[in-house]
């Protein structure tokens, strides 16, 4: 089978028997399951054609069919597999991580995933750790980071490394968006703690906060003000 755009683009798939192996028929019908080809094309209309070939050596004997069905653009009314058509997937609750397991992991298996549920949970975990201030914060940055993962997600041509660099990038905007700055020493002791486990220090985050006027002197001034009388954090 190939599938055409008029502007020249293509792609197509050939499959054999033999290739296949007896394992991929059903033993009562003889079908295959569903193959799916998909072609990228513009956003302007254009015509698609679609070529259907078949043969067997045995034609007289065996009577064979190839069906085409569920034509159409891949979008959240036609693709209901797709994990990003659920609500949740889409529009990421608030004070959840299930968003890089149900969604992200389902979507596109990354380590990214994996390494965005590590630091939501080390969030999570450690939240009575946090003033009030600092919970309510961590909260809105874990929805931001989710929420601005979506549309890179939907994106189907975007790889696991463009994941990767976009994620970190998100965090600088994401922490200074939900108030960082105007947290307390308490609270930036215990974020210093998971940002340097996690290797965030030098995402970009502390660049971004000297772009904005007296953040880091505040951050650093308080730090210096209450550290000297808190007990030790263990890295882990």
């Amino acid at each position: 089978m190939t599938i055409r755009s008029e502007k020249g683009y293509y792609e197509t798939i050939s499959q054999s028997m033999n290739g296949l192996g007896i394992g991929a028929f059903n033993n009562f019908t003889g079908e295959t399951d569903w193959y799916t080809i998909k072609l990228k094309v513009n956003e302007e209309s254009e015509l698609v054609r679609i070529d259907v070939g078949i043969a067997n050596v045995a034609d007289e004997f065996y009577l064979l069919s190839v069906i085409v069905d569920k034509i159409g653009v891949e979008s959240c009314d036609k693709c209901i597999s797709d994990p990003l058509c659920r609500e949740t997937c889409s529009n990421p609750p608030m004070r959840s991580c299930l968003f890089y397991t149900d969604c992200m992991k389902a979507k596109i298996s990354c380590g990214t995933s994996e390494y965005g549920l590590k630091s939501c949970t080390k969030y999570t975990n450690r939240l009575g750790l946090f003033t009030s201030e600092g919970q309510y914060w961590i909260y809105e940055t874990m929805n931001c980071l989710q929420k601005s993962l979506v549309p890179l997600l939907k994106n189907c041509n975007n790889t696991c490394e463009i994941l990767k660099q976009t994620a970190f990038a998100l965090h600088p905007t994401c922490y200074i968006d939900a108030g960082v700055c105007d947290l307390s020493a308490l609270d930036w002791v215990h974020i210093l703690n998971i940002l340097e486990n996690n290797g965030l220090i030098e995402s970009g985050l502390m660049p971004a906060l000297q772009t904005i006027d007296d953040c880091i002197s505040n951050i650093i001034l308080n730090l210096q003000n209450t550290t000297k009388d808190l007990p030790f954090f263990p890295k882990n």
